[in-house]
């Protein structure tokens, strides 16, 4: 039982009024009611936990695709980051935004122009992701230990010196920054293209470090004084050979985490429009809207999960179909059309979704799914029909819950930020180049998986029981011997 709190009336009242004008605060955006949650604590860390969990499931559940749950979820600490790395759906047109407001106020005070970004959290979160981001990843593709490094080094010293100094205006052209991002964007794309061409990614690590280097600052430096400063090449004569040549060392293709944050880093680089229409699916946009508004209802402390009464559920079932058959499935009606067909076309969006995640599992085409993924093709009609599997799967949705409460009722500081860390992922057996716009896909592998970003990985086993002790569900078959007796599909099932 939650605690009570004793107040007098007035008090009470007073109390009350408070929380609602916070509330309406949080829900319209009016002012700033909140203090700012970086990555590193251990309530976003909760958050994304259980948000992923939610994301994951609908994609279990085929209302999104592959790529929405990249769009979608709260990625695990990587890289660095010094902020919460906000779903992509949030950050969309923030960092052009942000380099708008650059553009224009290149000459006012550093203070004037961060305090103008920090007015959008999300504004501010994107442009310190891009810059970490885009900081790693051109330190991670070349070599250790090269001249090329040392130089990388030692300019993204002096970028972090001026910003901690508050001399960005002073120091930089920020009108150079906008040719920054057209490179950072190729350099991007060229990592996700498939046949890996190193010969242009070192060309556009060419261009970047001539514009960093020579352009960038508005005191145009020497190469003497670049050499000084280490930021010059000492064996190379100016002009005579390119930099980065032999220095580009790419990551394999099998690993999974980094691709993955490329393409995210390139969707914050280059969304333009809201994504107003992430998710696309109304039932998964019509469960997050429930989700989150029901976080700025005023509820009590709940009790932890071992402290919570018991509960049960009960399903009578008559005579109802348990799972569609193969054969009612590709039966037609008098109007030639079979109920696969008519599923299809009612969840037509939830149909591609199936179809992508079984060619993750190794269907490649529709024949390769009756033959090979028949029993996930029956679930996945007969959680679309009157059937007792769907029941079932959305009772036993509880069971679920009640395990990951219990972890996190038990969990302690550490174990949470286990949950923030990247877990390294099978390789990937081999990549799709899907739509033909040259850029790396998911593949078949375990990509979608809740070992990066999800509580299922964390969990320690006594949750299971504990799950266990607080939940039961009995489905009453009231006529399962007459079914068995004369060899009733339903039976079985």
């Amino acid at each position: 039982k939650p605690e009570e709190h004793l107040l007098s009336p007035k008090a009470t009242m007073l109390k009350k009024a408070r929380d609602a004008i916070h509330r309406l605060k949080l829900r319209y955006g009016i002012g700033q009611p909140f203090n700012k949650i970086e990555s590193s604590q251990v309530e976003a860390t909760w958050f994304a936990l259980i948000w992923n969990e939610i994301i994951l499931t609908f994609r279990e559940e085929d209302l999104i695709s592959d790529r929405e749950v990249e769009l979608l979820e709260l990625p695990p600490n990587c890289w660095n980051i010094r902020v919460i790395r906000w779903p992509c759906f949030l950050l969309c047109n923030e960092l052009l935004l942000a380099l708008s407001q650059a553009n224009e106020l290149c000459d006012a005070p550093d203070r004037w122009l961060w305090s103008k970004i920090c007015s959008s959290e999300y504004r501010r979160c994107a442009v310190i992701e891009a810059f970490d981001s885009i900081k790693f990843v051109i330190l991670k593709i070349v070599k250790n230990g090269t001249e090329e490094e040392s130089i990388l080094n030692r300019l993204f010293m002096e970028i972090d010196e001026n910003m901690e100094n508050e001399k960005i205006t002073d120091v930089y052209k920020l009108t150079v920054l906008l040719r920054i991002h057209e490179k950072l964007i190729s350099l991007l794309e060229r990592l996700m293209d498939p046949e890996k061409k190193v010969f242009r990614i070192v060309n556009i690590l060419q261009a970047l470090y001539e514009l960093c280097a020579w352009e960038f600052p508005r005191i145009r430096r020497s190469t003497p004084q670049l050499r000084q400063l280490g930021l010059a090449p000492i064996s190379l004569d100016a002009g005579t050979e390119l930099l980065f040549v032999n220095a580009i060392n790419l990551p394999p293709l099998d690993d999974v985490v980094f691709y993955r944050q490329i393409r995210r880093v390139h969707t914050i680089l280059t969304s333009r429009d809201p994504m107003h229409n992430v998710p696309k699916n109304l039932e998964a946009r019509e469960r997050l809207a429930f989700f989150s508004n029901s976080l700025f209802m005023n509820m009590p402390q709940a009790p932890s999960v071992e402290k919570m009464m018991a509960f049960s559920v009960l399903t009578p079932y008559y005579d109802e179909e348990v799972m569609y058959r193969q054969e009612m499935l590709r039966a037609e009606n008098e109007d030639g059309i079979s109920t696969l067909f008519y599923l299809q076309r009612i969840y037509e969006d939830e149909w591609v979704n199936f179809v992508e995640r079984m060619r993750r599992e190794g269907a490649e085409n529709e024949n390769d799914i009756w033959s090979k993924k028949v029993r996930d093709l029956r679930l996945w009609a007969s959680y679309r029909g009157q059937t007792l599997s769907r029941t079932v799967r959305g009772m036993m949705y509880y069971y679920s819950a009640l395990k990951k409460l219990a972890f996190l009722d038990s969990a302690s500081e550490m174990d949470i930020r286990m949950g923030t860390q990247i877990a390294p992922e099978a390789p990937r057996s081999y990549y799709t180049n899907d739509g033909g716009d040259n850029t790396l896909q998911p593949t078949p592998s375990q990509e979608i998986s809740r070992m990066a970003s999800g509580i299922t990985h964390l969990l320690k086993g006594s949750e299971y029981g504990s799950a266990m002790m607080k939940f039961t569900y009995v489905v009453a078959c009231q006529v399962y011997g007459q079914h068995k007796a004369r060899g009733d599909h339903r039976a079985e099932e």
